[in-house]
């Protein structure tokens, strides 16, 4: 069986729509088509992040099928290196949630240490870094508590955090923080995510269950899973994460219990109905079960005005594009809010812009 005339989606490259087809594949003779393009396409010692977090689970599933390759030496390199990994910043998480429980603040573990749950084994889910939500009341206990573990936060939001922390936390979802020695990175949340309204955080908190190896830490229910595993990815244009797509296929295989009606049912009170539906249309071009959608349309981004961008643009444009951006956000982040609401968030955004910029000007 010889693989062609393949269509490739969205922003992926000819070699992870393979790689991810070969994960996919149901059946051996189906899967080692998609694997024989794949070696003989692929440059293994340049292969991109995203797609050497896939490694592990394509290689897992391939000693299922008996199925070997001309690049496995190299690819169980990048397996351990990624158990190595995961097995770290398992025990990294574990040191947090602890120190965060001991100062009674409340945690949910989200993203992809939560995600990990679904896989046969953990180290099949590859782990970047781990992702925490704390209420935002507690935001500056809990700085402390895990800067106390020696981990660094971003400088310059937490500069941000204590000159316009209303307007930081309004217009932000969550502090990085790096550990120097080990490593390992972590996203303190407030909010769900980067184009999350308060309202879909508060929600979460009142529809969680427990983490399964973690009895003091908290994990969304399925649907919220779903929902933001799909909002992520649309949002992020697949970058630097192909793992969405392998997520919904194995929580598909492995959960019982229906999820889909409540997770699109989330994505339409939040009003971001078109982005679910667009990533579902994307599963659903990929062979991976997703509802599907009477219509859809690609979602309206923000358009870049990276500095690189900006020699294309004069002033007017320039200008014209950071207001269609400002209105972008605040529409996502206040989607249930009036016109005259949303034209005083766009007031608070414009703030909060130019204090930010004065803040990366003077370091």
């Amino acid at each position: 069986m010889k693989v062609k005339n393949f269509e490739v989606i969205e922003d992926l490259t000819t070699t992870q729509y393979l790689l991810i087809k070969s994960c996919l594949a149901t059946n051996k003779q189906e899967r080692e088509a998609y694997v024989r393009e794949w070696e003989e396409q692929v440059l293994i010692n340049d292969i991109d992040f995203s797609s050497s977090r896939l490694l592990p689970f394509f290689y897992h599933g391939n000693q299922q099928k008996e199925i070997s390759t001309k690049h496995d030496n190299r690819i169980k390199i990048i397996y351990k290196h990624w158990w190595l990994r995961s097995q770290h910043i398992n025990h990294q998480l574990k040191i947090v949630i602890a120190a965060l429980a001991e100062s009674e603040i409340k945690v949910i573990i989200i993203k992809g240490a939560s995600i990990k749950l679904h896989y046969e084994r953990p180290e099949l889910r590859p782990m970047a870094d781990f992702d925490l939500m704390i209420p935002s009341n507690d935001l500056h206990k809990a700085m402390n508590v895990i800067e106390k573990l020696n981990f660094i936060p971003e400088t310059l939001a937490k500069n941000n955090i204590n000159k316009i922390k209303e307007l930081y936390l309004d217009f932000n979802h969550a502090l990085s923080y790096t550990h120097p020695q080990n490593e390992v990175n972590i996203d303190l949340h407030w909010r769900l995510g980067s184009h999350c309204s308060l309202s879909i955080t508060h929600d979460l908190w009142q529809h969680l269950e427990t983490y399964a190896s973690i009895s003091y830490a908290q994990k969304p229910q399925l649907a919220y899973e779903v929902f933001l595993i799909i909002i992520h990815a649309v949002v992020a244009k697949n970058k630097d994460n192909l793992t969405w797509i392998i997520d919904i296929a194995v929580i598909n295989e492995t959960t019982k219990t229906s999820f889909w009606k409540e997770a699109r049912e989330i994505a339409v009170l939040e009003k971001k109905e078109d982005q679910f539906d667009y990533g579902c249309s994307i599963l659903i071009k990929l062979g991976v079960f997703a509802p599907t959608p009477q219509e859809f349309k690609i979602p309206m981004a923000k358009i870049s005005t990276r500095l690189n961008n900006r020699s294309a643009m004069n002033y007017f444009q320039l200008s014209h594009a950071r207001f269609i951006n400002m209105k972008y956000m605040v529409n996502r982040l206040y989607p249930h809010d009036t016109v005259i609401q949303k034209l005083y968030h766009m007031s608070k955004y414009f703030r909060y812009l130019l204090s930010n910029k004065r803040f990366r000007q003077s370091r």
